[in-house]
This record gives structure tokens, sequence and C-alpha cells, in this order.
């Protein structure tokens, strides 16, 4: 996987996991529109745990 589909990953991601839609699904419309051979299942999976651990960060006051 090149360090651009890595950074395009992250973007979408970043910009859509806290809208109402689906952010899994841009992942795979974005491996689609650029014809890339990757599976990004494990990215989105890493993108997705990312995700989690950031908002358990910021939000450890209220969790504990």
């Amino acid at each position: 996987m090149e360090n651009i589909q890595i950074f395009l990953y992250s973007i979408i991601q970043g910009v859509t996991e806290f809208l109402p839609v689906s952010s899994s699904a841009h992942l795979y419309f974005i491996q689609d529109m650029f014809n890339w051979e990757d599976n990004a299942l494990l990215l989105a999976i890493g993108a997705h745990l990312g995700t989690f651990l950031a908002v358990m960060t910021f939000n450890k006051k209220i969790i504990y």
C-alpha cells in the first residue's frame, strides 16, 4: 500500500467519521474510484480503532 493511499484513507476517515454517513463506505468508494487493488479492510479496521481510541481519550473524564 502506497503512502498516498494511507493519506487519502486517513483524510476521508477523519472527515466522515462524525458525520451521519458511513465512513467505511467512503473508504471503499475511494478504493473503487482509483481502482486500487489493495484490500482496504485492514486499513478500515485500523482507522476505526484509531477513532475509538481518540474518542475514549477525549472523553476519559466522562467515562471514569
